[in-house]
């Protein structure tokens, strides 16, 4: 079968190095933690220490439009509430990772799962930059308790209402044509 998407960016640089992204309330990140939806043992723990415990990447100021912020997340060994957002334009999004999959605890802007498969699911959140505001893509912890929690892979950013398939990178902007 053939994949007909649109031309699209993933403007996040390290797409799966979570070792070049900022850290917040002490988080503990193991690398290479598990199998990845790409197949490779690539995929990183992210472990709460407290309720605001999260990894972020400065994406800068964006042009005003349509954005898809997404990442991949599996369930470890406990539920998990945890958090995917933009901090300048909404996107405040909360899901529960749990054994049996990925629901929407709250959001304030669009929202996609994606089950992919062997545990993962795509979680995609759609929001509008009005090109002048600084821009960080959060990635928090368990919400709820500390010391929980679950796998994470293939963060991306791409202009654009809706996610497409990943896209990606190593130290810089990566487009699929």
């Amino acid at each position: 079968s053939l994949l007909v998407e649109p031309m699209r960016t993933n403007l996040i640089p390290y797409s799966e190095d979570f070792s070049q992204w900022s850290t917040s309330g002490s988080p503990t990140l193991t690398y290479n933690a598990t199998t990845s939806p790409d197949g490779d043992t690539n995929a990183a723990e992210l472990l709460s220490t407290t309720s605001t415990t999260r990894i972020l990447f400065n994406l800068g100021t964006l042009s005003a439009g349509d954005y898809t912020q997404s990442v991949f997340v599996k369930y470890k060994n406990a539920d998990v509430r945890m958090n995917f957002k933009n901090n300048a334009f909404g996107g405040d999004n909360t899901f529960n990772i749990t054994t049996g999959g990925v629901t929407v605890d709250a959001a304030s802007s669009p929202t996609n799962i994606e089950d992919i498969g062997n545990g993962w699911y795509k979680l995609s959140i759609t929001y509008t930059s009005d090109g002048t505001s600084g821009s960080y893509s959060q990635i928090f912890g368990d919400l709820d308790t500390t010391y929980a929690s679950y796998y994470l892979w293939g963060a991306s950013l791409e202009v654009g209402s809706y996610p497409t398939s990943y896209i990606p990178t190593d130290g810089g902007t990566v487009t699929r044509v």
